[in-house]
């Protein structure tokens, strides 16, 4: 999500609503396994305080917009997520909404967590506290949609992307893929690498492009500039590698440069390969982990275990950046729930790597359409996203697809 003026009328609730979802972006990339959530207390049309996630275990954006504004009796707190009902390591911010005396509260889409999700309303009302949620709530979802998808699937988010040529493909036919898209784009995949707890991609790629896989400040700014005091956060780097080739060439590799900020909690590159071919005596670091895989049939690793085991590790959302074999692999497992497709003005030609399989479409109506498709101007470039229609099974498709 692009940093854009705000469209609603001042003093609107939508208005409210659009000005804390963009608060809830400065703690994008800290907050997981929890979400990013931002809020505003208001009265009498004034903002009188502001707040956000920040990091995980920290305050809620309800609980620092209520710090900020000291005084909150008879005014409205609006915020970008149902505000929780339930005490983990933070107390729930309903309560401390009745506390407070906020005499209304409105949210934009409701929680997927099912301690909170649906119940906000009644609590709030119980104690005497105008609730109203829904306002805004498509725009919230998907900024939410990876928090929101890992809740409802209990397995990682995983979102595809790729640059393509205006013809589709991802690489020439040597692999050569650097670089396929401009600035304003390359900025928009660094805001999703700060968006998603890893970033995976093929031992293929890491062999033709060398990538850092970080996220940089710089890179991003086209895109959307982080807000001050927001650090740039790398994922953790999760490459497919089933014959574990590129063990021994650690040290040769630019995604072996940890400097940067990680996570605390998770490693900061994983290889991922076939049980079969682990190396022996490899030792394990804080930084390198390895996760040997039942191998599949032809030699293709199922994605099912994979995820399985990051989930286990307490990442909640994978961008998938890896070339066309790998999107290919993900698309024919059926193991993407979103999809982000740039095309750039660029004919790279018939000789050119694809990135779908056969899909034995005989007419128009049989080939899968994203759902909630929309697109966007990056400078030259175009993006298009959307969720595949496998994935329907687990998203909240009356928020999320705007039905």
């Amino acid at each position: 999500m692009r940093a854009l003026p705000n469209p609603y009328a001042a003093g609107t609730d939508e208005h409210f609503i659009f000005e804390a979802l963009q608060l809830a972006h400065r703690g994008l990339g800290w907050t997981s396994p929890n979400p990013p959530v931002g809020a505003l207390i208001v009265r009498d049309g004034k903002v009188i305080g502001q707040g956000w996630h920040s990091h995980d275990g920290e305050e809620h954006a309800e609980a620092r917009a209520l710090a900020d504004a000291g005084d909150s009796r008879g005014a409205t707190c609006y915020v970008s997520l149902e505000p929780c009902t339930h005490a983990g390591r933070q107390p729930p911010c309903c309560t401390l909404l009745a506390q407070a005396g906020v005499a209304r509260t409105v949210w934009g889409c409701d929680d997927a967590d099912e301690r909170t999700a649906g119940l906000a309303a009644g609590v709030l009302t119980a104690s005497g506290i105008t609730a109203q949620g829904g306002v805004l709530a498509s725009d919230c979802a998907r900024f939410l949609d990876h928090y929101l998808v890992a809740h409802l699937a209990g397995s990682p988010f995983v979102h595809l992307k790729l640059a393509l040529s205006l013809d589709g493909k991802a690489a020439c036919a040597g692999g050569h893929s650097q670089w396929l898209s401009g600035p304003v784009s390359l900025g928009y995949a660094h805001y999703l690498r700060q968006r998603h707890d890893a970033v995976l991609i093929g031992y293929r790629s890491v062999l033709y492009d060398d990538p850092r896989l970080s996220t940089r400040r710089e890179a991003m700014q086209p895109y959307r500039e982080l807000a001050p005091g927001q650090a740039p956060r790398n994922p953790v780097r999760v490459v497919l590698d089933p014959r574990f080739e590129l063990v021994l060439r650690l040290g040769q590799l630019r995604l072996a440069d940890f400097s940067g900020q990680f996570r605390e909690r998770f490693p900061k590159l994983i290889i991922a390969g076939d049980a079969a071919c682990a190396p022996v005596g490899f030792r394990e670091t804080a930084e390198v982990t390895l996760l040997p895989l039942t191998g599949a049939a032809a030699g293709r690793l199922d994605f099912a275990p994979l995820f399985s085991a990051l989930w286990a590790l307490g990442i909640r959302s994978v961008l998938a950046e890896g070339g066309p074999g790998l999107a290919r692999e993900l698309l024919r497992q059926r193991s993407v729930h979103k999809l982000s497709l740039v095309h750039t003005p660029l004919l790279i030609g018939a000789d050119g790597l694809g990135f779908t399989g056969e899909m034995s479409c005989a007419e128009i109506g049989q080939c899968p359409r994203l759902h909630g498709a929309r697109a966007e101007v990056l400078g030259a470039d175009t993006l298009s996203e959307g969720y595949p229609p496998w994935a329907l099974a687990v998203l909240p498709r009356g928020i999320l697809l705007g039905a």
